[in-house]
């Protein structure tokens, strides 16, 4: 009677653990079950190496014919096919066999990639805009703005420079095949002659202490025949996550030296690292941002499978990279969004469904409100049907919002206010600085400044500092400005140097231990209203009758330098 119970009961555990899908292990009992298939390329057939087959009971990977085995507890699972470059694929609720073999086959769809960068610019009428873009995965990356503020080299042959460089996220692996290096027009270093000179670039990973340079992964020996850029190419360096470094390498000595430039403008993003041989230890540098720049390819393009190309990036290890051709893109355009946001947050118009070409130009760009756009482009793929990527967002592009502002600046005291600095900061997006110095005209133009709240400063040696803030330029518009002199009163002489009376009348008197050799009233505009040479006497009288009433500057000169004095004359 309890063997027979105990048999109920047993079974009634079995029962229970295949309905979970949990099973459990029963002492003399066989409840194994096992699993295996094969996964394949949906769109080329071919066998997919590496695939990780995720299963409540553990995770096991395809082999090179992309076949998989997994001994697993008799239940009912979910099975997840997860590859690099492919779209996950899930079977869900499996029911495996009692002590026998359940074939569970995949095909994965390759990740449907969006083409890497998409630019929108306007013409100088303001009235089309060009959309670019490109499937190619072969792209720049550079963090300066063309334009070389300072140049830099060293003393000792064999000290590097180096820039940090991150990859679009959805790129990797990365295979980085060359780059640039600005050097100049040749007049630094000073009496260089560094045509025909050469400079070593090396690739390192970022798997050295703290993610400074660590394993080098690749090198090439550049030769200078040119000013300016320096082209290099014939690198062949992968790296699957994180960043790199492109290390220039000098190898002579100054002054036939190769420089590099150094962009200082804003922003600056703090990428600039240095080599010293001596110490064999890796810095950041002082100087940001090093114009040295990087060309990349994404190993998971279509134009890296063909002729050489492929031979040269796909490496043992990674012989399945996905490749399968786009049929088509779809190009928006969209408008009524926050330009600090997301342009897909605002309006979205499909300006074409379909097309092959890599360009398109909007015509109807001219007649649109004014305001501020962008375009988003997406690529299409054949998958049981059509199927499209998520689409690559432009930059922003502004439309009839921008304004010519003149700005006059004069001075209160009738001095010609040349050489005055004028800063107009915009408070919203793009927030633009613009920037520039009167001549003896002491009116600038700014042209094409965007829409939006802006604060205004006149900066004038010897002047009060003018200020506007947070007001809107929404049209065409002139600012006049008019500077203050600007009294400095020496707060050490005050003691010694007397004026009296103060209010004073039709009189006053100055009185110094020191003989005086100078003496100017100064109105409150900043107008020299009397003005003497004296270097006689200590005690000077001035009639004030002849003033008007109001606020003055006293100013002493004597040895001991210059004092300056208010007075109220009634």
């Amino acid at each position: 009677m309890k063997t027979k119970n105990l048999f109920l009961l047993t079974l009634v555990i079995i029962v229970f653990c295949f309905f979970k899908g949990n099973a459990q292990v029963i002492p003399g009992l066989k409840n194994m079950s096992y699993i295996q298939g094969n996964i394949t390329d949906a769109n080329t057939g071919a066998a997919l190496a590496d695939v990780s087959v995720i299963i409540e009971a553990g995770t096991v990977k395809t082999d090179a014919n992309g076949y998989y085995f997994i001994e697993v507890f008799i239940g009912t699972y979910d099975i997840l096919f997860q590859r690099y470059g492919y779209q996950n694929d899930i079977k869900e609720e499996v029911v495996t066999i009692p002590n026998d073999t359940l074939v569970v086959n995949a095909q994965l769809w390759e990740e449907l990639y969006a083409p890497p960068w998409v630019t929108a610019i306007r013409n100088y009428e303001d009235t089309e805009c060009d959309i670019e873009w490109n499937y190619n995965p072969e792209y720049e990356i550079f963090y300066d703005d063309g334009e070389a503020d300072d140049y830099i080299c060293w003393m000792t042959a064999g000290n590097a420079n180096a820039v940090k460089f991150t990859p679009y996220p959805w790129t990797y692996p990365v295979n980085i095949i060359g780059g640039k290096v600005y050097v100049g027009d040749g007049s630094f270093p000073s009496g260089a002659n560094f045509l025909g000179t050469t400079f070593k670039i090396i690739v390192f990973d970022d798997d050295g202490t703290d993610g400074f340079p660590g394993t080098k992964l690749d090198s090439v020996e550049v030769v200078v025949d040119n000013y300016f850029w320096v082209d290099f190419s014939n690198l062949d360096a992968t790296i699957y996550e994180g960043d790199f470094y492109l290390a220039m390498v000098q190898q002579t000595v100054p002054p036939d030296v190769v420089p590099v430039g150094i962009d200082y403008d804003i922003p600056t993003v703090y990428r600039s690292y240095i080599y010293n041989v001596s110490t064999d230890i890796w810095e950041f540098s002082s100087y940001q941002d090093m114009m040295i720049r990087a060309i990349v390819t994404d190993t998971n393009g279509k134009e890296l499978q063909n002729n050489s190309a492929k031979e040269k990036i796909l490496k043992p290890e990674n012989n399945n990279i996905p490749s399968r051709d786009v049929t088509g893109y779809k190009i928006v355009r969209y408008s009524d969004f926050d330009p600090d946001s997301i342009p897909s947050s605002g309006t979205t118009n499909i300006l074409l469904e379909n097309t092959m070409d890599v360009t398109y130009n909007d015509t109807a760009y001219g007649g649109l409100e004014g305001g501020w756009y962008a375009y988003g482009v997406a690529a299409r793929y054949n998958q049981n049907g059509y199927v499209w990527s998520d689409y690559t967002i432009s930059n922003i592009v502004g439309h009839n919002n921008y304004f010519d502002v003149i700005i006059n600046v004069s001075t209160l005291n009738g001095e010609i206010a040349d050489s005055a600095e004028i800063v107009l900061t915009g408070i919203d997006y793009p927030n633009e600085i613009y920037t520039d110095y009167t001549d003896v005209s002491a009116s600038e133009l700014f042209p094409d400044v965007w829409k939006g709240f802006y604060n205004l400063s006149v900066i004038k040696q010897d002047y009060e500092e003018y200020v506007i803030t947070n007001f809107l330029i929404d049209r065409n518009d002139t600012i006049d400005v008019v500077l203050e002199f600007a009294f400095s009163i020496d707060e050490v002489n005050l003691s010694s140097i007397k004026i009296f009376p103060n209010p004073a009348i039709d009189i006053i008197k100055i009185t110094s231990p020191e003989i005086i050799k100078q003496i100017k009233i100064i109105d409150n505009s900043g107008k020299v209203v009397y003005e003497k040479n004296e270097n006689s006497s200590k005690l000077i009288s001035i009639n004030t009758s002849i003033f008007k009433h109001g606020i003055y500057y006293v100013s002493v000169l004597t040895i001991k330098g210059i004092s300056v004095n208010k007075v109220v004359i009634n």
